[in-house]
């Protein structure tokens, strides 16, 4: 059973942590995170359709080119893992940080019926 985390970004092109990603991505491979790039004008996009390429079975990246705010920006997140990657449970996150990360997906695991 995959589980699908959005994490929504705008302009966080310095607050990346490339190698916190990666390692998490190679240790949870389970997990499925969808990263959505919500109107940035920074580097934001070029860092995630590199860490897409080198893991594309578990992370993806959804660009929008104006800013939608962030509840029209998860939406577009759900919808894609729902549609594209066949996720059966969800998680978001608004703030950038791979412990939190890690506590959704523990939650969703422990706690959550599948959708």
């Amino acid at each position: 059973m995959r589980t699908g985390i959005v994490i929504v970004l705008t302009n966080r092109q310095k607050e990346i942590n490339i190698l916190g990603i990666e390692r998490f991505l190679k240790e949870n491979v389970d997990i499925d995170i969808c990263f959505v790039n919500n109107g940035s004008k920074d580097k934001t996009s070029n860092i995630l359709e590199t860490l897409n390429k080198k893991f594309p079975s578990n992370s993806s990246v959804v660009n929008i080119k104006k800013n939608k705010g962030e509840d029209a920006a998860l939406k577009v997140g759900f919808r894609y893992l729902l549609n594209k990657k066949n996720i059966s449970k969800l998680n978001f996150s608004t703030k950038f940080n791979l412990n939190q990360i890690m506590r959704f997906s523990e939650f969703s695991t422990n706690f959550l019926v599948d959708i």
